[in-house]
């Protein structure tokens, strides 16, 4: 057998670096379109981050929804914001996939059919999601909508998980590459394993690379409030359930605040 000629070897050499320079730039051009679109009220870190593809939304949607409290409507406004910065519809068309319990979906629906009403979007579809009931979704079905909105509850022990087979995590990163926009709640990666406790760890950690270009919360880290950057108006105040205070706020404050989100840097 022969081997292989010097100059074969410098021109392999040669192709594997251009091919791996072109693979980092792919990558920092990925990361680089993260943008900040809110804070903790200091801004010392994220809570909610954005492309044009993807709003990663540090807080839960429909558990924040289930109940009235002052300063519900600000974050309605940012869900709302949410799928129409995204959208590449005027008026969109909307699939929300939810978890939670009935009154968690229940609070998710109301809020959707609001945005409906108001004539701000075209409609909506609503697929309760749990571990007996994966979000199990074709590529051909997710293509009827403009928006995606992955909507996780807080996911109180394994029993409340969020979980996504396989094929439709694969499913969810064509739809992506074939224009289509997912707005999610970064409690898709956490989950209490000591309840009781407090004990937390992270789950679905693969979709942060696959759906999310990185972007994913770090649990040490909350805020019950949130300050708005660009594109969403800077300066405006988010509450979440955990901002009100008194006898009848709630009493987990991780359980509804927004996460600190971390993304991939440009180095």
């Amino acid at each position: 057998m022969k081997g292989h000629s010097p100059l074969s070897k410098i021109w392999t050499l040669i192709i594997f670096v251009v091919l791996a320079i072109f693979g980092a730039t792919l990558a920092v051009a990925q990361t680089s379109n993260i943008k900040v679109w809110a804070t903790d009220p200091t801004g010392s870190y994220p809570v909610v981050l954005g492309t044009g593809d993807w709003v990663l939304i540090g807080t839960a949607l429909g558990e924040n929804f289930e109940k009235d409290y002052i300063g519900k409507k600000s974050l309605e406004t940012l869900l709302l914001q949410s799928i129409l910065q995204i959208s590449s519809d005027d008026k969109p068309t909307v699939a929300v996939f939810s978890g939670g319990d009935s009154s968690d979906i229940v609070g998710m629906k109301t809020v959707m059919k609001t945005f409906v009403t108001s004539g701000y979007i075209t409609s909506f579809d609503l697929t309760a999601v749990s571990p007996r009931a994966p979000l199990d979704v074709s590529l051909y079905a997710l293509a009827q909508y403009n928006v995606v909105i992955l909507d996780p509850p807080t996911c109180k022990g394994l029993d409340w998980q969020f979980i996504i087979t396989e094929d439709s995590q694969r499913a969810l990163a064509r739809y992506l590459e074939n224009g289509g926009k997912i707005v999610a709640s970064a409690y898709l990666f956490v989950y209490w394993n000591a309840y009781s406790s407090s004990g937390k760890k992270h789950y679905n950690e693969e979709l942060s690379t696959l759906l999310f270009d990185g972007a994913k919360p770090d649990i040490n880290a909350y805020s019950p409030r949130a300050i708005t950057n660009s594109p969403l108006g800077k300066g405006e105040t988010i509450l979440t359930l955990n901002a009100e205070i008194g006898s009848t706020g709630p009493k987990d404050p991780l359980f509804h605040s927004f996460w600190k989100l971390e993304y991939p840097v440009k180095k």
